[in-house]
């Protein structure tokens, strides 16, 4: 067996550090530490710990203790401490499947080439009763085509799922400076120099409340916009054209990302020049156009869009935000055939609400739906 050491930050986690504890030492996978850095807590999460220390003395489970810096911090001296070949990560307030570290590493061991597993979220609440599950992407094995997807989007829903060789993490730390969106910045810098692979079969269980910095979603949209914008226009496009995708494709995800870190033009000129404009691209140039505030031009790409794609419900979303600012009849209509292609579509509910209601401030969706939709409270 090859040893794996898993990393877990807490703070104040006395409510759930115990069931975390415990998924760790239930593992069906048998070689492994636990290192459990406390960011300075000022609640019973130290003597809870040490309770479970003590009456596992053959279990290899370290405590180690902090002033608070931050979980991105205590990541980092977790790994830094750690002995096992292969790294793995558990928030305190979340767990594993019995299975989980078991099923990643054998994937890893039978293909070396790759270097890190991750994996699906099972959404639980906070008396642990499953909500949901959020299936992440593997959207190309080709490790720049890989990467320059996850610059438009993170298709990771779970960082804390990943599973990897120990040099991948110990030469690449968290980035203690970034508080919201520190996953994606480690994952963007990881996928810069490693090969992935999406291995469901791991199951973990990501618990969601009141406590949770991911459930900030604004803040962690703004974080990610910084992050890719570092990277900058050029690096960007270098990494799209070293992709397999044909041109008019590479110039379609340029312009995606070009549009998530707000640079609109660039991306308008990209797109509109294309000789041949599939449901996707006359989206994204309805949504440039609204930003403009044209939106009866707006509305003519997303008619362009849904006769393409009739169950682009995204276009039908969008649509009615645009016909909102004059005509609320047909606003209602697309916000509801929206719904009717995806009923668990978080911008059109509360679209269709608001203009029941008559209210006039609306969800505007700016990416393509993902096939799994994420929930976030209304």
């Amino acid at each position: 067996m090859r040893k794996v050491s898993v990393i877990m930050p807490v703070y104040n986690g006395e409510k759930y550090i115990k069931l975390a504890i415990n998924s760790v030492l239930n593992q069906s996978y048998k070689d492994i530490e636990l290192i459990v850095v406390d960011d300075g807590s000022t609640d019973s999460t130290a003597v809870i710990v040490k309770k479970i220390i003590e009456d596992n003395k053959l279990f290899d489970l370290k405590y180690l203790y902090q002033e608070n810096k931050g979980p991105s911090v205590a990541r980092n001296v977790g790994i830094e401490n750690a002995k096992g070949e292969y790294i793995a990560l558990l928030d305190s307030d979340d767990y594993y499947h019995r299975d989980k570290i078991y099923e990643h590493i054998n994937y890893l061991l039978k293909n070396p080439n790759i270097d890190i597993a991750y994996g699906d979220l099972t959404i639980v609440n906070s008396e642990s009763e499953i909500q949901n599950t959020l299936k992440a992407e593997m959207p190309s094995e080709n490790q720049n085509l890989f990467l320059a997807s996850m610059l438009f989007r993170q298709f990771i829903p779970g960082p804390a799922t990943l599973v990897g060789k120990r040099e991948c993490f110990i030469n690449n730390p968290y980035n203690p400076d970034i508080i919201y969106a520190e996953d994606y910045d480690l994952t963007i810098r990881l996928a810069m120099k490693y090969k992935f692979a999406y291995v469901p079969e791991g199951i973990y269980y990501c618990r969601r409340h009141d406590r949770n910095l991911s459930n900030n979603h604004e803040a962690q949209l703004q974080s990610e916009i910084r992050i890719v914008r570092k990277i900058g226009k050029a690096f960007i496009w270098k990494i799209i054209e070293d992709t397999p995708l044909e041109e008019a494709n590479k110039k379609l995800l340029f312009a995606k990302i070009m549009i998530k870190i707000g640079n609109y033009q660039e991306a308008f000129e990209r797109l509109i020049h294309l000789k041949s404009k599939n449901d996707i691209i006359n989206f994204y140039l309805g949504n440039l156009l609204y930003y403009e505030c044209k939106y009866k031009d707006a509305i003519d790409f997303y008619k362009l869009a849904i006769a393409q794609n009739n169950t682009m419900a995204e276009a039908f979303n969008n649509m009615g935000v645009c016909y909102a600012t004059y005509d609320v009849t047909k606003a209602k209509k697309s916000f509801s055939t929206a719904l009717n292609l995806r009923p668990n579509y978080l911008d059109a509910q509360y679209n269709l609400k608001a203009i029941e209601s008559k209210l006039d401030n609306f969800r505007f969706t700016k990416r393509e739906l993902r096939k799994e939709l994420i929930s976030y409270t209304l």
